[in-house]
């Protein structure tokens, strides 16, 4: 939003209003606004998707850091789907994180000193 506010910006004439141009200049821009607010949505989804993927991939492999699948209080579902829950969504999503952040350390080991 943006570049697609920059681009408004800069751009000649009334590229947004009511009136209709047949200036080129102006149809270009518009399409260029048009482009980049495209490319814009594009990316977001992709990110979005790929840290959903990594919350999920992420909670999977805590059992390989030798947690147990009881200890965890959020699965891996809950963690990647509590974003989409209305209200809920304004805690559980921090705490899966949180949990996750805790978990994904070394455990300690005991000390052999005498």
């Amino acid at each position: 939003m943006i570049v697609l506010s920059a681009v408004e910006l800069a751009s000649p004439g009334d590229m947004f209003g009511d009136a209709e141009t047949d200036d080129p200049l102006t149809l270009a821009w518009g399409l260029f606004a048009i482009g980049l607010a495209l490319v814009e949505i594009v990316v977001y989804i992709a990110t979005v998707v790929f840290f959903l993927m990594w919350v999920y991939r992420a909670r999977e492999n805590l059992t390989a850091f030798g947690v147990g699948k009881r200890q965890l209080q959020y699965s891996s579902g809950w963690a990647v789907g509590s974003f989409f829950v209305p209200f809920v969504n304004l805690v559980v999503p921090y705490r899966a994180m949180k949990e996750l952040w805790q978990k994904s350390g070394p455990t300690p080991v005991p000390c052999l000193a005498n």
